[in-house]
């Protein structure tokens, strides 16, 4: 008699046991489902940001990311130069602007774009030219003005820099390849290129800059 109630005692204890565990466990599992993320980690799965280059817009790991021009990894943004208009009186105004500006990244770019699409042109207008063209027909030898000037103004920015030699190589080249070149002042006349920078390289010969 003695052994059957200690035996159904021990059976008591072990139900009692398992439904305060089984309870524990409901409690556990409820809580853990109706736990929200921090804010910052509910923002950080929200925007799902893409490691390829660009600016992510939330992309998911099947979708193509969608890139804005002008931006690299890390969200860095880069400058922005103006192809739309790649003639070469175009491109030769956004180097004078860029010389005013002292913008040197600038000046180099669209410069040596110029020069790349119209140096050639431009010598074959010089090989026509023995002398300046006359008052009136200046405009017909656009490259010639355009890609004279663009190395003026890297002569230009070279004497700003005190870089003597880089500014006399340019002049010397306006000199050399692109004599008969006139440009337009848009204060109302057309001035010479080869003069003006033969007369800088003098100046830099002499040390005039340098008194």
């Amino acid at each position: 008699m003695i052994i059957r109630r200690s035996s159904l005692a021990t059976g008591y204890w072990l139900l009692a046991t398992h439904i305060v565990a089984l309870t524990t466990f409901t409690f556990v599992v409820s809580s853990a489902m109706s736990m929200e993320l921090p804010p910052g980690a509910k923002e950080y799965y929200k925007d799902r940001v893409s490691s390829a280059p660009g600016r992510s817009e939330g992309v998911g790991p099947t979708e193509k990311p969608k890139t804005q021009e002008g931006v690299d990894i890390g969200r860095r943004e880069t400058k922005k130069y103006d192809f739309s208009d790649e003639s070469s009186s175009a491109l030769a105004i956004r180097s004078w602007e860029s010389l005013n500006k002292k913008d040197e990244d600038a000046i180099m770019i669209y410069t040596a774009r110029c020069i790349e699409l119209y140096e050639e042109k431009a010598k074959e207008e010089e090989s026509k030219l023995s002398d300046f063209a006359a008052s009136g027909s200046e405009g017909e030898y656009q490259n010639l003005n355009d890609i004279a000037v663009c190395y003026f103004i890297k002569g230009e920015f070279y004497k700003h820099k005190r870089d003597w030699s880089k500014a006399k190589e340019n002049y010397q080249k306006v000199v050399d390849d692109f004599y008969h070149a006139q440009y337009w002042d848009p204060r109302g006349w057309w001035w010479k290129p080869s003069e003006i920078s033969q007369g800088e390289i003098e100046k830099i010969n002499s040390g005039y800059y340098e008194k």
